[in-house]
């Protein structure tokens, strides 16, 4: 199937490898490995021969991939037929909620450098005193400076 597509569609061919490759590192996952290894043990113990656990295993964790990925290209093609206005909605919708919280970001990491030249400068002057720059330190970001002893009263009851 990969070579009848590759040809035809080169970066669906290198996701396909990409999601082939992550798959197989997927399954090495501790989850996967204790999942066969108990059914393992426990048929063990019930006297009976696990020749094929991790097969049946592997089949039934794809078919499900399968079904599911089935549903959601079905889910898809329904969604743009049914409701083209939807995809330029949607478009808007994200690229304003990206730019927001890009814009966001940036002014957060403007009003931290503004603290830092601040700082830098009262350090210059030597008018700067070392409490007030490791309360400063201790605050640790700004979760921290907006909830300020809220938090620590949250993380000492707990």
């Amino acid at each position: 199937m990969f070579f009848l597509y590759a040809p035809r569609f080169p970066a669906m061919a290198g996701l396909g490898a990409l999601a082939y490759g992550l798959g197989l590192r997927h399954a090495f996952d501790a989850d996967h490995i204790s999942a066969i290894d108990d059914t393992t043990r426990y048929l063990l113990q019930k006297g009976k021969r696990p020749l094929a656990v991790g097969f049946f295993f592997s089949l039934g964790h794809s078919t499900i991939v399968l079904i599911m990925t089935v549903a959601l290209v079905i889910a898809t093609k329904t969604v743009r037929l049914a409701m083209p206005n939807l995809q330029s909605y949607g478009s808007v919708i994200g690229a304003t909620v990206s730019g927001v919280f890009l814009w966001l970001i940036g002014i957060l990491n403007l009003l931290v450098l503004l603290d830092i030249l601040h700082i830098w400068r009262q350090m210059k002057r030597g008018t700067y005193h070392q409490e007030r720059l490791e309360e400063l330190l201790a605050q640790r970001g700004l979760i921290r400076r907006v909830l300020g002893g809220r938090l620590q009263n949250l993380i000492n009851h707990s």
